[in-house]
């Protein structure tokens, strides 16, 4: 069973069972779209960090970090300011590597 509780401008959720795997995934994603938080990137990139802070004026800047050995394509439009090579399909994080990726608003 899965149980709501409003209070204030926020959502407490209960849920009596374990899910695991895809179920998981899913219920957390349903929750997380409901309260207006969306993912970083497209999809899930195996080993890749992703996080996005977004300015007053709407500029968003994605943080990547790649913790695997090898360089990962990431789909992600926008300006690569380091530690990143922009490549026509997103952008070419190194193995061990970061990149910092600005996109506007």
């Amino acid at each position: 069973a899965h149980t709501r509780h409003r209070h204030g401008e926020g959502t407490a959720h209960y849920l009596t069972t374990h899910p695991v795997g895809a179920d998981l995934e899913a219920f957390l994603d349903r929750i997380a779209r409901s309260a207006g938080v969306l993912p970083t990137l497209a999809g899930p990139v195996p080993g890749v960090d992703a996080t996005t802070r977004r300015s007053a004026d709407g500029v968003r800047w994605t943080f990547l970090a790649n913790n695997g050995p090898d360089a990962v394509q990431v789909e992600l439009t926008g300006q690569v300011l380091t530690g990143a090579e922009r490549t026509p399909g997103g952008v070419l994080v190194p193995g061990g590597g970061f990149a910092v990726v600005r996109q506007e608003g």
